[in-house]
């Protein structure tokens, strides 16, 4: 299994854990890039940030911008936060990071957005391959472009 960080993680401190003041609204964008020649195995992560700890917090939407991870067709990618004993989900298994594409709240489980989820503790956004990739994603690195509005009560 191979970790692939975001900038914000491989910054560290505020960055991987931005904050918001309660009442406000915070974007939270970042990048993650996949090395030239790599084949995504399933379980393979991609932490993109924490949603960091205090008065309890919200994703209100999210955008990711991902070229082809994948050109052969097997690869399937979830989003999940580090919250114990289940994540939750954000959305399971899609096929778009095969060819590339823009991923949406829209494409969101049903109650994984705004105050379904309440965030109070420090909890890690993360993809994670659900099904390995038939084949590398070329030769040249690639780049996974996100955005989430987060807020807190």
């Amino acid at each position: 299994m191979a970790t692939y960080s975001s900038n914000l993680i491989l910054a560290g401190g505020g960055q991987a854990a931005p904050s918001v003041m309660p009442g406000t609204t915070r974007p939270v964008l970042g990048s993650i890039v996949i090395p030239a020649g790599v084949t995504i195995a399933l379980n393979d992560t991609m932490p993109l940030f924490y949603m960091s700890a205090g008065s309890t917090g919200h994703i209100l939407s999210y955008w990711l911008d991902s070229p082809a991870l994948d050109s052969g067709a097997t690869l399937t990618v979830s989003m999940l936060d580090s919250t114990t004993p289940t994540p939750t989900t954000f959305f399971s298994a899609v096929t778009g990071f095969r060819a590339g594409a823009v991923l949406t709240s829209a494409t969101a489980a049903r109650a994984s957005m705004g105050s379904a989820v309440n965030y109070q503790a420090a909890n890690l956004i993360f993809l994670r391959a659900a099904a390995g990739a038939g084949a590398n994603v070329g030769g040249t690195p690639v780049t996974i472009y996100f955005e989430f509005d987060i807020t807190r009560d």
